[in-house]
């Protein structure tokens, strides 16, 4: 989801139920993963996407998406103490990303730059890339910023984990619905 409580979902719902003259809008949450994101709004199973989904021409052909709501930008983070420091310590590294998502793509690009080799997992989604890194498998996980920062802020008390290194890639977000829609 976008991160907000549901206190302030359903605030939003009620501005965009107001904005579309008042039809009642039913609001039920569904669990949705880099991977399926698109595909469940395509066939129908998800009206709107309200996630981190950023705005590509490879989803466009598959979706609509709405006006920019939100830049972010593919960051590094890492167990704090270590000696990566930023993307330039990631040679001979291993560095996780979830399966789906800009992130695979842009560090894909950013490995194959000359001096850069690193061994690149995918994980099925950002809990499982998280597990990864904390056991130690490895190195880093890369992921938009706003997510890491999301991470840190509330699943992170004793700070055992640090965003490193500046953007990677630039990120910006929409949300989605079907083309006809």
């Amino acid at each position: 989801g976008s991160g907000l409580g549901y206190l302030e979902h359903c605030i939003a719902v009620e501005e965009i139920s107001r904005a579309v003259g008042g039809t009642a809008l039913r609001v039920e949450f569904r669990r949705v993963t880099p991977a399926d994101r698109v595909d469940q709004v395509a066939d129908g199973r998800v009206d709107l996407e309200c996630g981190a989904t950023t705005v590509t021409a490879e989803r466009r052909a598959r979706v609509a998406f709405s006006p920019l709501i939100f830049v972010a930008g593919t960051r590094l983070m890492v167990k704090r103490g270590g000696d990566i420091r930023s993307e330039r310590d990631l040679a001979g590294r291993k560095v996780v990303v979830a399966r789906g998502t800009t992130n695979e793509a842009a560090m894909r690009v950013f490995a194959a730059k000359q001096g850069r080799a690193f061994e690149l997992e995918v994980a099925d989604d950002f809990a499982q890339a998280l597990e990864r890194l904390s056991t130690g498998a490895v190195d880093a996980l890369a992921a938009d910023d706003v997510l890491i920062a999301g991470f840190l802020a509330g699943n992170d008390p004793r700070g055992n984990y640090a965003m490193v290194g500046g953007p990677l890639s630039h990120e910006p977000y929409g949300i989605i619905f079907a083309r006809a829609d």
